[in-house]
């Protein structure tokens, strides 16, 4: 029997009772309805323009085998990136949300680093953290301020929470120490399940695995990044260089006439009173 992947075991860890779920494999399917799919699939390649190429045109012969009739867009609420500006960030950087898979050391830093402006709820990507998963896991958000910075409250709603925090009773910082420790007690059952669970980590392994490559790419990117910018700062300050006018020792070769690319050839005299050398100056042909 195959072991069902790492997002199914996800949905055992957080108490999905999959006996009461029919999981159904688009790909057994796609087998059974071969015959159907794939003409239908090459005939919607042929017709599609490069432009709407870069959709994916299966989604057209998809619906036929699973006889879905018509799509039908469900939409739901997605959980925003916890950088700033995330479309000038890099895609492999982990920083950007949190895993299923991350650990209490991981989520610390994450949240520590999030985007998490003082008094501003709008595009505030931790406070939509507090109101998508921790207040409706916990029922409520539990905030142990600081010294000095009031008593602890316990918040109900985000209503009560947004007027704290716009007013500046809430502090960022405050935010950001309830909502990493909240979030690390949700995943907490998760690690303990797969702890427990020997056909769990089998699966944990190879997304390790590749976690590992993935950062080991992204060290390698951020080198090369800073080998190009340290290379691209040397070449400009070259060419900001300023070079000295025609010394007394310096003299043209062609008596101060230039060939027919406007080029000059500069025979300079080393203070030694040795050689002579010779330095194109131009664009012209060489004489």
């Amino acid at each position: 029997m195959v072991s069902p992947p790492v997002n199914i075991m996800m949905w055992k860890a957080v108490g999905m009772h999959l006996d009461k779920v029919e999981i159904i494999w688009f790909s057994d399917e796609l087998n059974h309805h071969a015959v159907d799919y794939w003409p239908l699939a090459m005939d919607v390649s042929r017709k599609y323009t490069m432009k709407r190429m870069a959709r994916n045109t299966s989604c057209c012969p998809d619906n036929l085998p699973l006889h879905a009739g018509f799509c039908c867009i469900m939409p739901q609420a997605v959980l925003p990136n916890l950088l700033e500006n995330p479309e000038f960030q890099n895609r492999r950087n982990p920083g950007r949300t949190i895993f299923m898979l991350d650990d209490e050391d991981d989520i610390e830093e994450k949240i520590s680093c999030a985007f998490c402006p003082s008094r501003v709820v709008a595009c505030n990507p931790c406070l939509e953290y507090i109101k998508s998963v921790v207040l409706p896991w916990f029922g409520k958000f539990e905030v142990v301020q600081k010294e000095g910075n009031g008593s602890n409250k316990t918040y109900s709603s985000m209503k009560e929470l947004i007027a704290d925090y716009e007013s500046g009773d809430l502090d960022s910082f405050d935010v950001k120490l309830a909502l990493g420790k909240a979030i690390d007690d949700i995943l907490e059952l998760v690690s303990e399940f797969f702890r427990s669970n020997e056909e769990a980590q089998a699966q944990i392994v190879p997304h390790r695995l590749q976690d590992e490559i993935g950062a080991d790419i992204q060290k390698i990117q951020l080198q090369n990044e800073e080998m190009s910018g340290h290379v691209a700062s040397t070449c400009q300050g070259i060419s900001d260089l300023t070079f000295p006018s025609l010394s007394p020792t310096t003299e043209v070769a062609t008596g101060g006439a230039a060939d027919e690319k406007g080029a000059a050839h500069v025979r300079e005299r080393r203070p030694t009173g040795g050689e002579e050398r010779c330095a194109y100056t131009g664009g012209g042909r060489r004489g």
